[in-house]
């Protein structure tokens, strides 16, 4: 599983409410339009693949890997805690 965090602007609302159904079924809502995921490289791309469907133009979704090591570097401020992965249980 690799971290990722995703971006997107879209105008519409209706597009917006799919691209946010989309990344919520992945990671957790961080800002506004910014969601931590935690995914495979094969479900990032079906996870793009599906995006595409719901932008438009004038819409645009980004999706950035973060490092463990850049995680570990990385400065926050409030509510801090990388939680996409929260949910996964090692036994």
């Amino acid at each position: 599983m690799w971290h990722f965090l995703a971006c997107y602007d879209v105008t519409n609302d209706r597009r917006r409410k799919q691209i946010e159904r989309l990344l919520k079924g992945h990671g957790h809502r961080v800002q506004k339009s910014v969601f931590e995921i935690c995914i495979s490289i094969k479900d990032l791309e079906k996870l793009l693949k599906k995006s595409v469907e719901h932008l438009e133009k004038t819409d645009s979704l980004r999706v950035y890997r973060v490092c463990s090591a850049c995680r570990s570097i990385s400065e926050n401020v409030g509510k801090t805690e990388w939680q996409a992965n929260k949910n996964i249980l090692v036994v």
